[in-house]
């Protein structure tokens, strides 16, 4: 299967996903694309290590969905979605 994930990430992203460290961090203000970085980085590596587990988490389960989840299922293609 081959998916198209458009992405045109900001210079903080390019740094980040550049980066070859084995655990990242992602800082910066308010709406400097931290999440929308570490969510395709997230996706890429999904690809790259199928199976592999990761954890992206916030203090409570509605800023969880809020800041995560509903990202997530916006930048994610619909046929990596499982729905129940």
């Amino acid at each position: 299967m081959r998916l198209i994930v458009p992405y045109g990430p900001l210079p903080s992203g390019k740094l980040f996903h550049a980066s070859d460290a084995r655990v990242k961090l992602a800082v910066g203000g308010k709406r400097s694309g931290k999440t929308v970085a570490t969510l395709h980085e997230a996706l890429m590596l999904s690809f790259e290590f199928p199976g592999n587990v990761g954890l992206m988490a916030r203090e409570t389960f509605p800023e969880t969905q809020e800041a995560i989840i509903d990202p997530l299922l916006r930048i994610a293609p619909p046929e990596l979605i499982k729905r129940e």
